[in-house]
């Protein structure tokens, strides 16, 4: 009824149309069949590229995080000395009484028949299972537990009534406030007041945040001072081992997310639980080598990025 009332509407009537002879109406349609399948092509083979690159960047990851990506150099110092260095600072501080000593602290290292070991007091034995593949000179593994801070968030409780439009108010560091592909947190959307900061746990500029929960194992750089509810770990005290950058693109890196995935926790819903990020074995390069692969990193994907914008 719809259709024939406005099929025969009056000023429709009235409205002058083309019409071509139904031999030009066939070749019309004829064109179009053709060019909308040319679009389907373009539109199959935007998908293709777009995987392509995903791969490619994948891969210059995984290239990257096992020593292939730049050569190395001999006159860097090998990452064991400054491990080395950590272990004895780390140990005054112990004798000092400040800080407590870690009862699954370890150590990893390389034996003569290059295979991997680890020293949990006074017992070795062999890692090479744990481990996805060999290191390039220079380089070493520890679990991340041994060289940075873990911890995982808190929220208070019901957030409601924790939430302020005070400027001096704490900044609420929440999933939404990322943004896909993105690298670092800038800023938050909301605050809370700091009655709330107990219940919580208070994260500086320069931490790594870990999504732990969901889409976990997403890692971010903080670019601000906040606070963070329980959707989050916190990794930190990073400074003497990594560099920022490289840090980042290793726990982007397959490899690692795989590590990772295998550690999770839950049958419906999988988590991280900081005991689990702390138990990863990384590899970790020289400080300089590092600098080194994060730059190059950062110039092939800045090349990368002109084509992946044109196809969104």
């Amino acid at each position: 009824m719809i259709y024939t009332d406005y099929f025969t509407h009056p000023q429709l009537h009235s409205i002058p149309m083309p019409l071509p002879s139904l031999s030009e109406q066939y070749r019309i349609v004829e064109k179009l069949n053709e060019l909308l399948s040319f679009v389907d092509t373009i539109e199959s083979n935007k998908t293709t590229l777009q995987d392509l690159i995903k791969q490619t960047k994948s891969k210059i990851l995984d290239l990257a995080i096992r020593g292939k990506l730049v050569p190395q150099n001999l006159n860097d110092e090998p990452t064991s000395v400054l491990l080395e260095r950590i272990r004895v600072e780390k140990e005054e501080l112990i004798k000092q009484g400040k800080i407590k000593r870690d009862k699954k602290e370890s150590i990893i290292f390389r034996g003569d028949d290059n295979s991997y070991y680890e020293k949990i007091k006074n017992e070795v034995h062999c890692i090479d299972s744990e481990l996805p593949f060999k290191l390039p000179v220079g380089w070493a593994y520890e679990r991340l537990g041994n060289i940075c801070s873990v911890a995982r968030g808190g929220s208070p409780r019901p957030i409601e009534d924790y939430l302020t439009d005070d400027e001096n108010g704490l900044n609420w560091i929440k999933i939404s406030d990322t943004k896909q592909g993105g690298k670092y947190i800038f800023s938050t959307k909301e605050k809370i007041r700091r009655e709330g900061l107990s219940k919580t746990r208070l994260v500086k500029c320069g931490d790594f945040l870990l999504t732990n929960s969901m889409s976990f194992g997403r890692p971010y750089i903080l670019q601000t001072n906040g606070c963070i509810h329980d959707g989050w770990l916190v990794i930190g005290d990073t400074e003497s081992v990594f560099q920022q950058e490289f840090l980042y693109y290793l726990l982007s890196s397959t490899t690692m997310f795989n590590t990772l995935n295998s550690l999770a926790v839950g049958s419906t819903v999988k988590n991280l639980k900081s005991e689990s990020v702390k138990s990863l074995i990384v590899p970790i390069p020289p400080l300089q080598e590092q600098a080194a692969i994060a730059q190059y990193i950062e110039t092939i994907f800045d090349a990368i990025l002109p084509i992946e914008k044109s196809l969104k």
